[in-house]
């Protein structure tokens, strides 16, 4: 996947910071009848030194756990450092 310099499009821009070094810029989500697609858009504001895991907990209207993904970006391909 080649850099961005600038930001993809997103369907919520959040610009969240995450200390001093990361910022969520954005998420997209896609639902369809089979699936959840989320897509995060992360940006960083200085080097960062720490391998860093990305997470989503979908969570059901019990408080319930109905599904987690737990990787670091783009499917362990990208570590943050």
């Amino acid at each position: 996947m080649p850099r961005l310099l600038e930001p993809p499009s997103v369907e919520h821009k959040l610009e969240i910071g995450l200390g001093d070094a990361l910022q969520l810029y954005g998420s997209t989500i896609e639902l369809t009848a089979n699936d959840l697609r989320v897509e995060l858009v992360w940006h960083t504001l200085t080097e960062v030194d720490t391998d860093y895991t990305v997470f989503v907990h979908v969570v059901d209207t019990n408080g319930q756990n109905a599904a987690q993904r737990d990787v670091m970006p783009v499917d362990n391909a990208y570590p943050t450092t």
